[in-house]
C-alpha cells in the first residue's frame, strides 16, 4: 500500500492517520480514559474481523466490491454498447481477416487469465496468513514478555525501564514496516503515546527517554533492541531460568525477525502486472470475437475478475490501510502501552532520568531507599548476587563510538544528510523530534 509523507510536521495526506487507534476505538465514552485491556481487546476484535467480515453495511463485503470495481464495470459497459452500435464494422474486419470462428488462440489466453489469477491469489492468500501469523505472534510473545518480566521484580527502575525497551521495540518495527511497504501517512510519534493520556497525565510521559530520540531510532534496528535488552536483563539478573524471562524474549525476537523477513523477502510485482496485463487482453478481445450473449455479460465477468485481482493486492501487501489490510495500527498500539502500577507511574520521571544516564554515560550507580545500586539480589535463584551493571553497555559503545557526543554528532550529520537527498524515512523519523522536546 503505497503512502504518502510530507515533511512538514503534521501534514500527513491521510487523515484517518493522525493517530494509531481507530476512529471507532477513540470515539468511546466522552472523556473516558483509554486503557492498555481496551486497547488489547480492540486488537483481537479487529483480528478476529477477517474472520466474519460483514456482507453488508457502509464497511461491508458489498461496499468494497461496488468501491473496487465499478470504474471496470462502467468501462466494460461502454465497451460492450460500443460492440453492438458498431456491429457491422467489427463483422467487416473479422471478414477482411477471414475469421469466421473464434480464434484458436483466445481459449488460451483464457486459460491462462484464469491460471494466473488462481496463482497470484492463492499467493497472496498465504503471505497474508503468514503475515496475520507473525504479528498475533509478536504481539502475544511481547505481552508474554512485559508479563514475565514485571512478575519477576518489585524495582520501579527495572518495571519501567523494561516498557521503555518494549515501547522502542514496538516503533523500531513500526519503522521497519514504513520502510519496506513505503507508507509514512502513520507517524512513530503515535506510538510514545498510544493510551493518549500525555495531556492528562505529563509525569507518565516515557517519550524524554533517550531511545526515542531521532537520532537513535534512526541508527538503531531490531537487532540492536535484542543486544541491549539481553544486556540489560543480565544486568538486573532477572534472566534466569525459573522466570522464563530470557526465553520470553527469545520468543519477541523470533516474531520480530518473522516479520521483518516477511517484509524484505517479497516477490516482484511483475507477476500481478502480467497477470492484469493478460486478463484485460482477453475481456478487450470478447467483444471482437465473442457472440452476442459474450458482450452482454462482459461487464460482470470483468468486475469479477477486477475484484479478484484487487483482492489478491491487498493480500499480498497486508501492511496499509486498505479493506483487506491487517489492523497494524491497533495492534502496534496495544504492544506500545505500557501496564503501569499507582506506584510504577509515580516514579516515571525519576527512572527516565536514571536510565537516560545509564544509556549515555553508562552511570548505572542509584543511592535511594528500597532498590538501591548496587545491592544483592535478595530472593529468588540469583539470591546473594551482585547488581551493579558493570556488564551492561551504553547506547554510544553499542553503536561503536568513545562518547555518547561523538554518536550523536554522527547520527545528527547523517540524518541530516538523508534528509537533504530526500529520504523520506529520514523526515519520518525526524519528526518524532517535535514529540520528545
Amino acid at each position: 500500500m503505497e503512502g504518502s509523507f510530507q515533511g512538514h510536521a503534521g501534514m500527513l495526506q491521510d487523515p484517518e492517520s493522525q493517530t494509531c487507534i481507530p476512529r471507532r476505538i477513540s470515539q468511546g465514552v466522552d472523556d473516558e480514559p483509554m486503557t492498555k485491556s481496551k486497547l488489547m481487546r480492540a486488537a483481537n476484535r479487529e483480528v478476529r474481523r477477517f474472520a466474519n467480515l460483514p456482507i453488508w453495511g457502509k464497511d461491508g463485503v458489498m461496499m468494497w466490491f461496488v468501491r473496487t470495481s465499478w470504474k471496470t464495470f462502467l468501462f466494460y459497459s461502454l465497451y460492450a454498447v460500443g460492440s453492438f452500435v458498431f456491429a457491422d464494422q467489427i463483422l467487416e474486419v473479422r471478414n477482411n481477416l477471414s475469421i469466421t470462428s473464434t480464434p484458436y488462440l483466445a481459449t488460451p489466453m483464457q486459460l491462462l487469465a484464469a491460471f494466473l489469477t488462481g496463482m497470484t491469489m492463492s499467493s497472496a492468500m498465504t503471505r497474508f496468513n503468514s503475515a496475520l501469523s507473525h504479528l498475533s505472534a509478536l504481539q502475544n510473545a511481547v505481552e508474554n514478555f512485559r508479563l514475565c518480566l514485571l512478575g519477576s521484580t518489585h524495582d520501579p527502575k527495572f518495571r519501567i525501564a523494561s516498557q521503555c525497551f518494549l515501547m522502542w521495540m514496538t516503533i523500531l518495527v513500526r519503522k521497519g514496516i514504513s520502510f519496506y511497504t513505503a507508507d509514512y501517512s502513520h507517524p512513530l510519534q503515535d506510538l510514545l503515546d498510544p493510551l493518549q493520556s500525555r495531556n492528562r497525565n505529563p509525569t507518565g510521559d516515557m517519550s524524554k527517554c533517550v531511545l526515542f530520540k531521532p537520532e537513535v531510532l534512526w541508527s538503531f534496528d531490531g537487532a540492536h533492541f535484542g543486544f541491549i535488552t539481553r544486556h540489560f536483563l543480565s544486568a538486573t539478573k532477572l534472566a534466569h531460568h525459573e522466570s522464563n524471562v530470557e526465553a520470553s524474549l527469545d520468543k519477541v525476537i523470533s516474531a520480530y525477525e518473522a516479520i521483518q523477513n516477511l517484509l524484505q523477502v517479497h516477490a516482484p510485482t511483475t507477476g500481478p502486472w502480467l497477470n492484469g496485463v493478460t486478463v484485460h487482453a482477453w475481456l478487450l478481445f470478447v467483444p471482437i470475437f465473442g457472440d452476442p450473449a459474450s458482450r452482454v455479460t462482459l461487464p460482470f465477468v470483468a468486475i469479477i475478475f477486477q475484484a479478484v485481482l484487487t483482492l489478491a493486492v491487498e493480500l499480498n501487501d497486508p501492511w496499509g490501510n486498505d479493506f483487506h489490510d491487517l489492523p497494524l495500527q491497533t495492534v502496534m498500539a496495544s504492544m506500545a502501552a505500557p501496564a503501569w502500577t499507582e506506584k510504577d507511574q509515580e516514579c516515571i520521571p525519576e527512572v527516565i532520568e536514571w536510565l537516560n544516564r545509564g544509556l549515555t554515560a553508562n552511570v548505572w550507580t542509584k543511592d535511594e531507599q528500597g532498590y538501591p545500586i548496587p545491592r544483592k539480589v535478595r530472593r529468588g535463584p540469583r539470591f546473594g548476587q551482585d547488581i551493579h551493571f558493570g556488564e551492561m553497555l551504553s547506547l554510544y559503545e553499542v553503536a561503536g563510538f568513545a562518547t555518547w557526543d561523538e554518536f550523536m554528532a554522527s547520527a545528527r550529520n547523517d540524518l541530516a544528510n538523508a534528509k537533504s537527498h530526500d529520504r523520506r524515512m529520514a523526515s519520518y523519523v525526524d519528526l518524532v523530534r517535535q514529540h520528545v522536546l
